[in-house]
């Protein structure tokens, strides 16, 4: 989840934010980036704008998916790949899963002390991930950006 979809990019030195969580930076490595781009703005005579995205980019909260239904042995999971022809690589979330990203939504949201801290939940397409954004965005109420 991001505040900013250009601050990943400024951050990362990479383009938006893709793929299902599994390659993520260290918060340490995204907190030292984002002060030493604190220090390189105030240094300069960015237009304003961009002294808003270079601050924003400190607002950048990842979040893996919550449990997948292929990782669970039992029958649910045998009639999902008896179904899933070409999209085994896209299992949905478990209930448990589900129940996982929602106790991550609301333990976010009780952290937060902002009103609105986010504009929009980025999301890959893969189902289980989509699932989880869903619960974020409807704990802050905020729209999903499928990227």
């Amino acid at each position: 989840m991001l505040a900013n979809p250009e601050a990943l990019a400024a951050i990362t030195g990479r383009g938006a934010a893709r793929g299902d969580g599994n390659s993520v930076r260290s918060a340490e490595t995204l907190a030292g980036r984002c002060l030493k781009m604190k220090a390189e703005v105030a240094k300069t005579s960015m237009p304003v704008r961009d002294q808003a995205v270079a601050h924003a980019a400190c607002d950048v909260y990842v979040v893996r998916h919550g449990e997948r239904l292929d990782e669970v042995p039992g029958k649910e999971r045998d009639a999902w790949v008896k179904t899933c022809g070409s999209r085994d690589f896209d299992p949905p979330l478990t209930a448990r899963g589900k129940q996982q990203a929602l106790r991550s939504a609301l333990t976010l949201r009780a952290l937060l002390e902002e009103e609105r801290p986010f504009d929009v939940v980025h999301s890959s397409p893969l189902q289980r991930c989509v699932s989880t954004a869903e619960l974020f965005a409807q704990v802050f109420a905020i729209p999903i950006r499928v990227v």
